[in-house]
């Protein structure tokens, strides 16, 4: 069986620390997207569309909502057989260098219209 999934974009970078592919900590995943955190290039996670981003939108069209690594510890995870067979191409025809300013702030000002 082949299924392509085509798609425009893909965010290929993380402000995110630690991987999806195991448990949360208490206190969820560290943000290091600040300008300062950024400043040190080991923050910048690079991430690639990888078998783990594939089997997880599989999952989600077929409906299951868990995180991926949970999903692959349940015994009866519905890709369990057929999952290391699966073969994928990332097909990239346009590369965009972006820059995203994130700013965090506890106040909301008033649209000005």
């Amino acid at each position: 069986m082949k299924i392509d999934i085509e798609y425009e974009a893909s965010w290929r970078n993380s402000f995110l620390d630690g991987t999806n592919d195991e448990t949360l900590p208490k206190k969820g995943r560290k943000f290091i997207g600040s300008m300062t955190a950024l400043k040190n290039s080991e923050n910048y996670k690079k991430r690639d569309v990888s078998l783990g981003t594939v089997m997880g939108i599989l999952n989600r069209l077929i409906g299951d909502q868990r995180k991926l690594y949970q999903a692959r510890k349940d015994e009866e995870y519905f890709f369990k057989d057929i999952e290391p067979l699966v073969s994928y191409h990332d097909n990239i025809q346009v590369v965009n260098n972006e820059l995203a300013r994130i700013r965090i702030s506890n106040e909301y000002p008033e649209p000005q219209f």
